[in-house]
């Protein structure tokens, strides 16, 4: 995936973060209100820097999310790009970066810097632009405490928490090998819509979990996740967003903030692991019958301290009303593949993670909207404009177009039957 892919999708995340609670109905107040408020503050912007918006372009962007989804939101190349322009909205970026990253520095200082490092791209703003915009920065402040508060949602679904864990060491072919625990847990009834082990920590196993938490307990308002690397993948973001899911991040060494699934993880040490007999357990995936096994005839069945003594899953129940289902495992599956824009080189092909696909000829020098799977590369979707069904590629088989005749060297086949018309006696 390209970098100008990358930075596309990060700003579209960006954008759906804003509208989010929106989205899903989790504001206090009106809608105007919350509007009101978001464009009320600055905010950290993908890459850098921050930003304000006005209310009636965070109300463009909910529209779009509701015509088109997650994609709409993707920002698109500006009609006049390569015309001269004082300070552009990629400048201002850098400059605020740049500047919060040296507040002491002078404003001349900065200027030349910027210049000298390349950072400001063509057609580079004058020194006395960039100065002019940086007084109306005004002075960097100190970030201030952060304030932390006991809550619990209202209902089933409105936030699920994440987290990882390391799990028993299993003996697998005479190797001893660690095992970890990737678990979502529902913040209003405790109740756990799915955990597995794995072998390593990785985005993809998160994802694993997470598209079977939702087929198995509904489509959650609101993940909250660790801010490891495993949690702020792309992939699993842009997933989300599609699914109309905010995903939010805890503060870097902020354990409190998580305390919930913290907590479940002592209890899944205490009342699970401290119990297993691994010399019995031949592997991972008997590992896990066990873990679902005791998820759901223990946990999920016994009354929780925090429920006023009522089990998970009868606090879950309670909101079933409440609770959005998704409508087929196609959906969620669609969901969470990849999305890149390919422009159709003269030989039919598309280059998606450096593996080329054939697509039809009709197709040559258009740009299309590609969907793939990046665990899985033996196809392709081309997603066309007017939504109707994706077109399946797969990847290009120089061998086999070897043997195809070209169409314009195709001949016609001789009907002799027309060119001897003569009758029985000619034959």
């Amino acid at each position: 995936m390209g970098s100008d892919d990358l930075r596309k999708q990060e700003y579209a995340l960006f954008r759906f973060s804003l509208i989010a609670p929106l989205v899903n109905g989790l504001i206090e107040g009106s809608p105007a209100d919350y509007i009101e408020r978001i464009a009320a503050k600055a905010h950290a912007l993908p890459g850098g820097g921050t930003r304000e918006f006005t209310p009636a372009t965070i109300r463009r962007w909910l529209q779009q999310y509701k015509r088109g989804g997650i994609t709409a939101l993707m920002r698109r190349e500006r009609s006049d790009r390569g015309a001269p322009r004082r300070l552009t909205e990629e400048h201002m970026e850098v400059i605020r970066e740049y500047r919060e990253a040296y507040p002491g520095k002078r404003m001349t200082q900065v200027y030349s810097e910027l210049v000298q490092k390349g950072l400001l791209k063509k057609p580079v703003p004058s020194q006395s632009t960039v100065c002019r915009y940086l007084r109306t920065l005004g002075p960097v402040l100190a970030s201030p405490p952060v304030e932390r508060r006991r809550f619990v949602m209202e209902h089933a679904n409105d936030l699920w928490q994440a987290d990882s864990c390391v799990g028993p060491y299993l003996v697998i072919g005479g190797k001893k090998r660690k095992t970890h625990l990737i678990a979502f847990l529902d913040d209003a009834s405790r109740i756990i819509p799915h955990a597995m082990f794995f072998f390593e920590e990785s985005a993809k196993n998160v994802i694993t979990v997470l598209k079977e938490a939702i087929m198995r307990r509904g489509v959650p308002k609101k993940i909250f996740t660790d801010n490891g690397k495993i949690f702020r993948s792309l992939r699993l973001r842009f997933g989300c967003a599609a699914l109309g899911i905010e995903a939010a991040f805890a503060r870097p060494y902020s354990a409190p903030s998580k305390g919930k699934i913290e907590r479940f993880f002592g209890t899944l040490r205490s009342g699970f692991m401290v119990g297993l007999d691994l010399s019995s357990i031949d592997s991972i995936d008997r590992l896990n019958e066990l873990l679902w096994e005791f998820l759901e005839q223990k946990y999920h069945r016994s009354p929780h301290s925090s429920l006023d003594g009522r089990t998970p899953i009868d606090r879950y129940m309670a909101d079933e009303a409440h609770m959005r289902f998704p409508t087929s495992p196609k959906e969620v599956h669609e969901a969470f593949l990849a999305c890149v824009k390919r422009k159709v080189k003269g030989d039919a092909t598309i280059s998606i993670d450096n593996v080329a696909f054939e697509v039809p000829q009709k197709f040559i020098g258009k740009s299309l909207a590609i969907r793939y799977n990046p665990d899985d590369l033996s196809f392709a979707d081309i997603v066309p404009e007017d939504k109707s069904d994706p077109v399946r590629v797969y990847p290009v088989r120089p061998r086999d177009n070897a043997l195809i005749p070209r169409t314009q060297n195709k001949r016609a086949w001789i009907d002799y039957r027309k060119l001897y018309s003569g009758g029985e006696g000619d034959v």
